[in-house]
């Protein structure tokens, strides 16, 4: 038995799976009023090495993935639409 704050756990690992969890909801709680940017910027200055997760719409409207001609347009049944076009190329002489 293990006695952590008046609370009794029969093992080791019962006790860190509540402790994850308590972790877990505090994090959650915390970051559910920051915007992506916001936990992007804490990421990065904190070295966390959290990722946002970008839907659809953010990919095709990123500025970093166009400057980089990442986008290729073509016809789709009448619409213009952009599609990935090649992954690799040459560069250099």
């Amino acid at each position: 038995m293990i006695e952590v704050a008046r609370q009794t756990y029969p093992d080791r690992d019962t006790l860190m799976r509540d402790l994850a969890g308590l972790v877990a909801d505090q994090l959650r709680a915390a970051h559910a009023t920051k915007d992506r940017a916001t936990l992007t910027a804490l990421s990065n200055k904190h070295g966390m090495g959290l990722s946002a997760i970008s839907e659809v719409a953010d990919v095709l409207a990123s500025d970093h993935l166009a400057a980089r001609g990442l986008w290729e347009e073509t016809e789709v049944e009448g619409r213009t639409v952009r599609i990935p076009g090649p992954l690799f190329r040459e560069v250099g002489p």
